[in-house]
């Protein structure tokens, strides 16, 4: 018996359909859908062929640039989706999304941009910019991401880096960002307040406020965090006299001895240091400061081990313990470092749980080395004056540059007749050539060259102030008399305009080397002014 008419519609409809699936999934760009019509009122098909609709996958028309970003910046790539990617079917519409190593990309179709703050370097890879259709066809284009770490003080390399600084901090997720970029990231249950508010003393930018409150942030166990020798560094500002143990930050792990920790002595007579000892029948070794904590002040404190032998897992050498720059304890002992999976707690003592601190932590630093005094005291000293300026000198700079308090202008106008305001903020200084020591670079009011000359001169052409730049820790070379700043064109040094200075390298770490002079190191380089400092006079 035939098969009734409509069912022989149906089923050669349904061929037609498998067919285009296997088309679809073949990748073809387009097939031809075909509908039939049954005439109900006659015993005959009419198979009637209605206008060819495109049922075509998205395709990939265009590239996107590959891209590279720091820790604590925040990655913004405007993309023209319509141009980057075509679909000849008129009715679907595209969505767009990132797929690659980590979720920390998106697309932000608001603004038309691949949007995202990096979490650690690890992260670096290969990422897709998808489009998908309506039935799951997709087009993509590949795009590298090198994630670099953040801006470290002083060209240092410490193993981690907890700024609390804008972009560290992702309040929806509860994380406070490692700036070098190792993954060692902190997280934090419930509100953690990063504030921006200026307390008595100076500060640097954002910092952790633990002010009244009994909370951590609590760093996971990392082993490669831990060596057998290191320093650890910390700002502090304490709030009021303290009648108990506080602790600013806290790595240890009791049942084995091993650990580092720093704490605010329970009658408030002095900061101190503890390292592991590897016995349980022991104590901690102890490293006590001499001088008398500052209240309502901001201090640092770095406590450091140098390893001289090891017998096992428990080191024997030298523990240094300095505040405010100052080396004040040293002590010889044994030190095992932390080899169990025990959190560290900034803001609190073991298990987060108790010895809370009470006031406001910033710039947090573990190394695998220990510092020595001068890499100590630059870093005192760029945290407590060099580097750093308070809201009325950034006034004054900003009467110098027209800009307002932390928001620099692009425009300069610079003239003699108005340095001495400005100059109070700032060090101001000369630099001679080291490997030709009648040498002093100059700014060429004519070429706007960075020259040298064996013959100075008071009009500010040889004058250059050092200016914090916009990475914490880093500073511009600004020149008195024409405005110039020191940039460097490869490993050739130049002058730029100040509007320049976020396009060209221009950006120095300063340092102080062991003979006591100073050195700037190209931000991100390894490239240095071979150059000290003599301070200049303004006349």
């Amino acid at each position: 018996m035939d098969t009734p008419i409509s069912q022989q519609a149906i089923a050669f409809n349904d061929r037609i359909k498998r067919a285009a699936t296997r088309l679809r999934h073949g990748r073809t760009l387009a097939c031809v859908r075909q509908t039939f019509t049954v005439l109900t009122g006659g015993a005959m098909l009419l198979a009637a062929l209605s206008a060819p609709v495109l049922a075509a996958e998205p395709q990939a028309e265009g590239a996107v640039e590959n891209q590279t970003v720091a820790m604590g910046e925040q990655l913004s790539v405007p993309v023209d989706v319509t141009q980057l990617f075509s679909d000849a079917d008129a009715n679907d519409v595209l969505s767009y999304s990132i797929e690659g190593p980590a979720n920390w990309l998106s697309y932000n179709a608001s603004n038309g941009a691949i949007e995202g703050l990096p979490r650690k370097k690890a992260d670096s890879g290969i990422y897709r910019l998808v489009a998908t259709d309506q039935s799951g066809g997709r087009a993509e284009i590949n795009f590298e991401v090198t994630i670099n770490s953040g801006a470290i003080p002083y060209g240092l390399d410490p193993l981690a880096y907890w700024s609390f600084d804008d972009n560290t901090y992702l309040a929806d997720q509860g994380l406070v960002l490692d700036v070098t970029g190792n993954g060692n990231n902190g997280t934090h249950s419930g509100t953690l307040n990063i504030s921006q508010a200026s307390p008595a003393g100076l500060s640097d930018g954002s910092y952790l406020d633990l002010l009244g409150v009994d909370h951590s942030v609590v760093v996971p166990y990392n082993p490669d965090m831990y060596a057998d020798n290191f320093t650890v560094f910390v700002k502090v500002f304490q709030n009021n006299a303290v009648t108990d143990w506080e602790s600013p930050l806290t790595a240890r792990h009791d049942p084995t001895r091993g650990g580092l920790m720093i704490y605010h002595n329970t009658d408030g007579s002095a900061w101190s240091g503890w390292g592991g000892t590897g016995n349980t029948s022991t104590n901690w070794t102890k490293v006590e400061g001499s001088s008398s904590p500052k209240f309502q002040q901001w201090q640092t404190l770095a406590l450091t081990f140098n390893a001289s032998s090891k017998t096992g897992d428990i080191n024997t050498g030298t523990y240094q313990f300095y505040v405010d720059g100052v080396l004040e304890r040293t002590v010889d002992g044994p030190f095992r470092p932390l080899d169990n999976a025990a959190n560290m707690y900034i803001g609190a003592s073991e298990g987060g749980y108790r010895w809370f601190f009470d006031g406001y932590i910033d710039e947090v630093m573990i190394f695998d080395r220990p510092l020595d005094q001068n890499e100590i005291a630059s870093l005192n000293a760029g945290y407590l004056t060099n580097a750093t300026t308070t809201q009325a000198e950034h006034s004054q700079i900003g009467s110098w540059l027209k800009g307002s308090d932390f928001e620099l202008s692009d425009s300069a106008d610079i003239s003699v007749s108005n340095l001495p305001d400005w100059a109070t903020a700032h060090d101001v200084v000369r630099l001679r050539n080291r490997m030709a020591t009648a040498q002093y670079w100059s700014a060429d009011q004519q070429t706007n060259d960075l020259t040298h000359s064996n013959t100075q001169t008071d009009s500010g052409e040889f004058d250059w102030a050092i200016v914090p730049s916009d990475t914490q820790g880093e500073v511009y070379l600004v020149n008195v008399l024409t405005g110039k700043l020191i940039a460097a064109d490869g490993s050739v040094a130049k002058l730029v305009d100040w509007s320049d200075r976020h396009t060209e390298a221009a950006s120095w770490v300063r340092s102080v080397n062991a003979g006591g002079y100073s050195r700037f190191k190209l931000s991100g380089t390894n490239l240095f002014l071979n150059i000290e400092n003599l301070s200049g006079q303004l006349k």
